[in-house]
């Protein structure tokens, strides 16, 4: 005598079947993200989804993991030839890349500095302009 599949899976076992906890699967159902979990079949106040539809949403991401992976792998080419160009171009001093955020207290000093002077440097030029 065999034992038949289960015609729904509960939450728990779609958990184990796509890598994830329990509680993550809730959380992506509740927040009605298809993209963190599969879609389920509600029944009164529980969630309930079919074996199908899980392997399909598995196989889904699986391609969508493989063109995201193509895609990424296409873009660092890309971003490797530009920056080698970028590079040759511009083999002289080369400044680091504009950080985000709030500036270091030596970053706000020296901008300081630089508007300081340049008020002088305006201030000396009107000076001699009268």
């Amino acid at each position: 005598m065999t034992i038949p599949a289960p015609l729904l899976l509960k939450k728990e076992q779609v958990a184990v079947i796509i890598g994830s906890s329990p509680d993550a699967v809730a959380c992506a159902v509740k927040r009605h993200r298809p993209d963190l979990a599969p879609t389920p079949i509600k029944i009164g106040r529980r969630n309930y989804w079919t074996p199908e539809s899980v392997q399909a949403w598995v196989a889904a991401q699986a391609a969508a993991q493989g063109q995201a992976a193509a895609q990424a792998s296409a873009q660092a080419q890309d971003t490797a030839s530009k920056s080698s160009q970028a590079s040759s171009a511009a083999s002289t001093a080369s400044t680091p890349p504009r950080r985000s955020g709030r500036p270091t207290k030596a970053e706000a000093r020296a901008k300081a500095a630089v508007s300081a002077a340049q008020a002088a440097a305006k201030a000396a030029l009107a000076k001699e302009g009268e």
